[in-house]
């Protein structure tokens, strides 16, 4: 493709393939070799003879990796490979990779290794592997009951640095967790860091960004919180009111979702249905107990990130709150 100001994307002539990359190229300074180069892009526009520009972005990643595995069998460095060595090599014995590749580099290997036959005619196998492995992926930590039967992460409950965690199903059939630990420090204390909201993200699992939106009096604020979620999920945002209340020697921080308080952001995904419940109750003078019950409805999200969330989210929360005090 040329791209051409007057005429836009105008295609290279037939007549005029292939193009021959330039000898004298630079591979030592960073980004596209080619977009680097002084003469190779300048071109005219095959339309109106106007100067323009070549693409430089020749090869997608997948290009090439879609057949190294058959250079892999020939050590000949004059040519990509032999027939003599794809017949005694090919196919690869074991494909192993993770889910992406079954419809990914898996696809593109094996119409690069069928087009490599119909075009080396007289080679034995038209296919890369022989089979596949698509292998999981463990996130966190798994768990094992006393005769050896595998535990979903409901049936868990985690005790680890004096944090104990606990997990059920709600009402909702959602997962929910309910964290608790001491700390020794007075309510108001603890209470007057955990309604610093500006500064949640450096504390709470997973938050990238988080800011108070609106605080209408003391005992009512709106908040906003952005996670990371993990490549290749896409980042949510969670818009919640926060509500204080107190009794005898108990402070109460309720946060309910308000996914409609401000507009949607196309780059992110609301939560739409969460709540969550900080409770600070006094032991003594010099020790809070404190509480952390939550869930969250995450639509299109797999299980085993759900899982992760519930048991090492309040574990890391919990953990950095209590190094504060």
């Amino acid at each position: 493709i040329i791209y051409c100001k007057k005429c836009g994307e105008v295609p290279v002539s037939k007549e005029d393939l292939p193009i021959n990359l330039p000898e004298d190229i630079n591979f030592d300074t960073p980004g596209n070799p080619l977009d680097k180069h002084p003469t190779w892009k300048h071109t005219k526009c095959p339309n109106c003879n106007q100067s323009a520009i070549r693409e430089t972005d020749t090869f997608d990643t997948f290009f090439e990796s879609s057949w190294y595995f058959a250079r892999f069998t020939d050590l000949n460095p004059t040519k990509a490979f032999s027939k003599d060595a794809l017949d005694y090599w090919m196919p690869v014995d074991q494909y192993i990779g993770g889910i992406e590749h079954a419809i990914l580099h898996l696809l593109y290997s094996r119409f690069f290794m069928k087009a490599i036959h119909k075009n080396m005619k007289k080679i034995n196998c038209d296919e890369p592997f022989k089979n596949l492995f698509t292998q999981g992926m463990v996130c966190h930590e798994t768990y094992k009951d006393k005769d050896g039967n595998w535990l979903y992460p409901n049936e868990i409950k985690k005790n680890e640095n004096n944090i104990k965690v606990y997990l059920r199903k709600n009402e909702k059939n959602t997962s929910e967790y309910l964290a608790e630990t001491i700390i020794g420090s007075d309510i108001e204390s603890i209470l007057k860091f955990i309604l610093d909201f500006d500064n949640s993200y450096k504390w709470m699992y997973r938050l990238e960004e988080s800011k108070i939106l609106e605080k209408s009096n003391d005992t009512l604020f709106y908040v906003y919180f952005k996670m990371e979620m993990g490549w290749p999920l896409k980042k949510r945002d969670l818009v919640s009111d926060v509500k204080i209340s107190r009794e005898d020697n108990i402070v109460t921080v309720d946060l309910t979702s308000t996914p409609g308080y401000i507009p949607l952001d196309k780059n992110l995904i609301r939560i739409i249905d969460s709540k969550s419940t900080w409770t600070l109750s006094k032991t003594d003078s010099n020790e809070t107990k404190v509480t952390l019950q939550s869930y969250a409805e995450i639509d299109n999200i797999p299980s085993f990130v759900i899982d992760m969330f519930i048991l090492d989210g309040p574990l890391h929360s919990m953990k950095n709150l209590r190094k504060i005090f």
